[in-house]
């Protein structure tokens, strides 16, 4: 099946224009530029992005498996509104998870994964300095991910890239770029310096204090934005 983008003049397969508006949408929810719980209309899209309705609507479907949008009772598409509950329960997942994936990898990682893991937590650092967010995101995940690689498998890596993306919403409302490299310096080069020593407590110890002073410092940053949450105390 094919179809156009709204001006586009060329056919282009539908599948292509599905996946283009929703890393359209994704990247703006995920900034921030599309605030939470802030309506999104379709027509407004189809001017923006060029496309048409119906891989629109297929794009906001997929969002929403991926809980970047909901639907309200009226039949509004809305952005999915944050609360520190959801927060909390977040990083709570994470620990059980990424925890679990670090404990079975530590002894599996081949030395060239542990030098990739290095070479990104490298190239975070750099985005840090020169102030490239999503740079700094993009690499941020592959440290972590080349880490755990071995000792993970697709579901719990899907389910861990949902919960990172849900994550990283609250992260880029929070802080700034300083408090972001403040966090991540030196956490990251505990971590690769536990894994590199295959030390398993030292893992669990460092990759445990990232995650909790990641959230804490979060948390603390929205709390006067969601002064009803119960988690906000």
């Amino acid at each position: 099946m094919t179809t156009t983008g709204t001006d586009s003049g060329y056919v282009r397969p539908i599948r292509s224009l599905v996946d283009e508006a929703a890393a359209a949408l994704r990247a703006s929810i995920l900034s921030g530029e599309i605030r939470a719980g802030a309506r999104i209309r379709i027509q407004d899209l189809e001017d923006r992005l060029g496309i048409s309705r119906i891989p629109i609507r297929e794009a906001l479907r997929r969002l929403e498996a991926e809980g970047l949008v909901k639907t309200t009772p009226h039949r509004a598409t809305v952005a999915t509104p944050l609360s520190l509950t959801e927060l909390w329960d977040v990083y709570d997942v994470r620990e059980a998870l990424e925890i679990r994936a670090a404990k079975r990898s530590v002894a599996r990682l081949r030395p060239e994964q542990l030098e990739a893991a290095n070479m990104a937590r490298i190239e975070a650092a750099a985005a840090i300095r020169e102030g490239d967010r999503p740079r700094f995101f993009e690499a941020n995940h592959q440290f972590h991910r080349l880490l755990r690689d071995p000792g993970s498998n697709p579901t719990m890596e899907h389910i861990i890239q949902q919960l990172l993306q849900t994550a990283d919403r609250y992260t880029n409302l929070a802080l700034n770029v300083a408090e972001v490299a403040e966090i991540a310096g030196i956490q990251h080069q505990r971590i690769y310096d536990a894994y590199v020593a295959r030390d398993w407590q030292a893992v669990k110890k460092e990759t445990l204090t990232h995650l909790r002073i990641t959230r804490n410092t979060v948390l603390e940053a929205l709390h006067s934005q969601f002064p009803g949450d119960k988690e906000a105390t």
